[in-house]
């Protein structure tokens, strides 16, 4: 018996010691992995202060070296294996609120803690954020469903393991609604209906995807997602607002996914277009993803801060819809959350920054598309031979400008501006255009002009009474430099030191140099523009000689095609001087070729006059300056002979020819993406704090963040080298954040909810393996091939369940997919949907923007330039609303409304909103009630075929919402009518138009 109670007593003893046992050893435990216990805890509560923004007392979290360093306390923040040895404990531990982290916030929760002191305990092993490494493909789970599609694969495996069942599948009428608004963005017709429902195959399915995936409606449906993306729009944004001829590059967009561009050409045209080498007229087309940046024409800005401003944007659009991340915080700073450095920013910033768009007003470089669809081809190759034609006498200059070894400074010793015969010009100037200016059709012209001549007149006498003499200018070492200002419209006398032996010329340079040439490679200074130049030769007994000369050789793109075009019309060879420049970031050189060999005597000078008379408007109406200005002459022969050569006169007259045959075009003016001649560059220094006026450092050269796999070696680094990096095979982003637009198109959320944000600080995805093999997928199997992807999902069963809700508790946001998302459609679905189902749908594809109803007095004020708003009373009136105009500082009404974003920056996903005015703009808004009407209609017409209300309500309902109505629902829509026949006094064609404005508003026919 005492046998027996001892060992009942080591029984429970042995119990006893299993409840109570110790904390098991590192070892043994629950391993904490870094990734998905410990940097959700630091991002949300440490990064902010310890992170890329502020290293307050000198901590980090965001790179493992820093956070396992030391503070300014002197004790590692980290000790791996050390819990109580590690400051970062000790801090969120104390009970003295003086050193307590966070800093005046709530104390850390203690499961957090204890998180961290078991993750530094086991070790405190780091790892890389799961989006810098590079995607894993792993095999489909296939033994936890009987689909064979791998989605629904790894669905099944997780609803299993939270213990969740899959909805039942849709019924075959939500499932065709359901498919056809989210690949084509309509419902389907009755006939569509009515022949999938009578397809009892088992490809009935597949073949509407097949027939959807191959309507021309999926490009303008899909076409929306990436608008979104591109900020697309029909004007230029800020203030003014003007229009802006986007339109062509949109209807690439719809193009590109009616044929189903791959993927990786689709992004590569759009970043990098026009360097890729052949390319064609779709090419440069595609770049106008990145002339929808904003354009601040306001008089009074300067343009190079919008133009940084349009290059930033460029950079975070970018990064964002390609990759994911959140570019734009690293402006100012190190990324908050993220291991990417201030200065990698500006070297992701120097692949855009040398594009020759400068937020000017005329919104250029453009390409013209003629408006005959026949010489499109043509026109796209004459302005393709003009650029072949303006880099070859580019190139030949400056080959010919490092061959001439004996440039020798011609030391300026005086520089005279004289405000006087500047006003003299300009009053003979006004005179012949007033005598030329009609009195009936150009009478603001006229008055202006005579207003400006008074103004003139009245200051030339001023200065002939005050006995005016020309001001003197400063010089320094033999140049022009005089930062002093001066009169903007004026005309500069120079004369140089006499020569001290004889001399033979063949030609002289002119260089209008940067006050400060360091800084203006990154910091460019203001706009210089001389619009004639002569050249005299003053003999020592003062005897001035006009020198002819027979060509002007530019060494800068911006004004090559002026200066050829004037060479070529030949009336005025001193305008064709070539020196002007928006803005001045690198010498600019031009030089004057004399038509024979120029001999100066000992004491003999050169004069150069110079007008600055502000003829070309560079900057909005304020002026442009010289202020450094530097001459040089050679007498190497091969000017001369270059200047007269066959080669180059043929050049001029091919030039001419071409610009000729381009001049009667008419057509569309399109802002496209190019980059400045490899001459001429400007150059990309850090910003610092994010200030554009305050830069420092060396120049940097384009290069990606370290975080990423580094670029193939390649000739140049440009947007193509950019663009291609995008889509190398170790790059772990781009096909993840592909997949994820699409998938979220589809189902309602991402696999990653945060869709622009793939870093530290965003969501990190529900179904980590599935994104990963889907990408991989996408990129290996499919090669880029969009059409398949979204095949693969749509096929799915995930994506034909039911969106009835039976497990709200468990998962109240649907992140295990057990049912479909139920939503509402977008702004256009609701639109084109009412158009549909109302028999007025034009389904008109490309062209310029329309404009359709919208309510009266929307658009603020008239534009300077863009129309008012022009309701079209034709067929565009009913076009599809992706064609519809979209003003950036007013949206059309109903979009706004239901929640289509402004454009003014990228947007990967649009919050939904549920407020009233959506309701107001179905019922009240004048095309859903033309909708409504035409509705009405369709059901009368089919009411008095047979009288049978029942029958003919039952059409419109199935035409609206892609379903039969149920017993309940037809019983109120019959009595919904009859009740409005009897208040109506028995007006049938308005108790229908009533009935049309009921059928959509209903949830079923807002939602999919």
């Amino acid at each position: 018996m005492g046998w027996v109670k001892l060992i009942c007593l080591c029984s429970l003893i042995s119990q006893l010691m299993l409840g109570c046992k110790a904390e098991p050893e590192a070892g043994t435990e629950a391993k904490i992995s870094f990734n998905k216990d410990i940097r959700p805890i630091l991002t949300e509560h440490c990064t902010g202060c310890h992170g890329g923004v502020s290293k307050q007392a000198g901590v980090s979290f965001v790179y493992q070296k820093e956070a396992f360093g030391r503070g300014h306390s002197g004790r590692l923040t980290i000790k791996p294996g050390d819990p109580d040895g590690s400051e970062l404990i000790a801090r969120l531990e104390t009970s003295d609120k003086r050193l307590r982290m966070p800093y005046n916030a709530p104390p850390l929760s203690p499961e957090k803690i204890q998180k961290l002191r078991r993750w530094i305990k086991q070790g405190a092993k780091w790892e890389k954020h799961w989006a810098f490494k590079k995607p894993v493909k792993r095999s489909p789970p296939a033994e936890s469903t009987d689909s064979e599609n791998p989605i629904d694969q790894f669905i099944q495996r997780s609803l299993r393991s939270q213990n969740l069942q899959m909805n039942v599948r849709a019924d075959k009428y939500r499932q065709l609604r359901r498919l056809s608004l989210d690949l084509i963005g309509l419902p389907p017709t009755l006939s569509e209906i009515e022949e999938f429902i009578a397809d009892q195959s088992d490809t009935a399915y597949e073949t509407q995807v097949d027939r959807l995936l191959a309507s021309p409606h999926f490009g303008e449906r899909w076409a929306a997602m990436w608008l979104d993306l591109a900020r697309y729009a029909d004007s230029q944004g800020y203030t003014r607002d003007e229009y802006r001829a986007s339109w062509p590059y949109r209807d690439w967009v719809i193009k590109a996914f009616n044929k189903n561009l791959p993927y990786d050409q689709f992004v590569t045209k759009q970043l990098a277009g026009d360097l890729l080498p052949n390319n064609k007229l779709p090419d440069l087309i595609a770049t106008g993803f990145h002339r929808q940046t904003p354009v601040n024409s306001e008089g009074g800005t300067d343009d190079e801060e919008f133009r940084l401003v349009a290059v930033m944007d460029r950079v975070a659009t970018t990064w964002q819809a390609i990759n994911g991340l959140t570019m734009e915080c690293v402006q100012c700073h190190s990324h908050p959350y993220d291991p990417i450095e201030h200065q990698e920013y500006y070297q992701s910033l120097a692949f855009f920054n040398t594009q020759r768009d400068a937020d000017r007003r005329h919104d250029g470089p453009h390409l013209l598309i003629a408006d005959d669809k026949e010489k499109q081809s043509k026109v796209f190759d004459w302005q393709m031979r003009l650029n072949e034609l303006e880099n070859l006498a580019l190139t030949q200059t400056h080959q010919l400008n490092q061959s001439v070894k004996d440039w020798t400074k011609l030391p300026i010793v005086r520089v005279l501006s004289d405000d006087k015969t500047a006003l003299q010009d300009e009053i003979s100037v006004l005179k012949k255009r007033i005598q030329r200016l009609d009195a009936d059709s150009q009478k603001y012209a006229l008055r202006f002009a005579k207003r400006s001549l008074e103004q003139r007149q009245a200051r030339l006498a001023q200065l002939s009474d005050s006995n005016y003499r020309p001001q003197p200018l400063t010089v320094k070492n033999g140049e022009l430099n005089h930062k002093a200002p001066f009169s903007a419209k004026t005309r500069l006398v120079m004369t140089t030191h006499p020569v001290e032996h004889r001399q033979a010329l063949a030609a002289i340079k002119f260089s209008v140099l940067p006050l400060n040439e360091q800084k203006a490679r990154h910091t460019p200074e203001f706009a210089v523009s001389l619009d004639h130049i002569d050249i005299y030769k003053r003999t020592k007994n003062g005897q001035s000689d006009k020198l002819a000369i027979k060509d002007f050789l530019s060494l800068q793109s911006e004004s090559i095609a002026d200066q050829l075009t004037r060479l070529a019309d030949g009336k005025n060879r001193g305008a064709a001087n070539g020196l002007y420049s928006h803005r001045l970031f690198s010498p600019l050189e031009t030089i004057a070729v004399f038509e024979k060999k120029l001999n100066l005597e000992v004491g003999d000078a050169i004069e150069v006059v110079i007008k600055q008379y502000q003829y070309r408007n560079l900057n909005e109406g304020m002026p442009s300056e010289l202020h450094r200005f530097k001459i040089s002459a050679s007498q190497d022969e091969s000017l001369i002979e270059y200047a007269v050569s066959q080669a180059r006169q043929q050049l001029i007259a091919q030039y001419k020819q071409v610009n000729e045959q381009l001049k009667p075009i008419k057509g569309t003016k399109l802002p496209i993406m190019q980059e400045q001649d490899k001459f001429n560059q400007r150059g990309t220094a850090l910003f610092s704090r994010g200030n554009f006026l305050a830069k420092q450092g060396p120049l940097l050269t384009p290069e990606t963040p370290a975080i990423f796999p580094p670029m193939v070696e390649q000739k140049k680094l440009d947007r193509l080298a950019l663009a291609n990096w995008f889509f190398d095979k170790d790059q772990p982003l781009t096909a993840r954040v592909a997949v994820n637009h699409f998938w979220q198109q589809l189902f309602g959320q991402g696999l990653v909810r945060t869709v622009g944000d793939f870093g530290s600080s965003g969501e990190p995805p529900s179904h980590p393996e599935l994104l990963d093999y889907l990408a991989l997928t996408f990129q290996n199997n499919f090669e880029w091939n969009i059409k398949k992807l979204i095949k693969l999902m749509v096929m799915s069963d995930t994506y034909r369940r039911s969106s009835n809700v039976t497990n709200i508790e468990q998962d109240r946001q649907n992140l295990w997919l057990s049912r479909a998302n139920k939503r509402r459609l977008s702004a256009e679905m609701i639109r084109d949907q009412a158009l549909v189902t109302s028999g007025l749908f034009n389904a008109e594809m490309f062209g310029k923007p329309v404009m359709p109803p919208q309510p009266s007095g929307i658009w603020g004020r008239k534009g300077r330039v863009i129309k008012d708003w022009q309701t079209a009373n034709d067929a565009n009136r009913y076009r599809r609303a992706i064609y519809t105009f979209i003003k950036r500082a007013y949206i059309y009404p109903s979009f706004l409304t239901f929640d289509m974003e402004t454009r003014e920056i990228s947007h990967g996903k649009r919050i939904a909103t549920n407020t009233p005015l959506q309701a107001l703009v179905t019922l009240n808004d004048p095309v859903f009630v033309e909708a409504a009407n035409a509705l009405g209609v369709l059901i009368q017409k089919d009411y008095l075929t047979d009288k049978n209300i029942q029958r003919a309500l039952r059409r419109g309902f199935l035409k609206v919402t892609s379903r039969p109505p149920t017993e309940n629902e037809i019983s109120e829509i019959k009595n919904t009518w009859m009740a409005l026949l009897t208040a109506t006094d028995d007006q049938q064609t308005l108790a229908f138009s009533q009935i049309g404005a009921l059928l959509l508003n209903l949830d079923a026919a807002l939602t999919r």
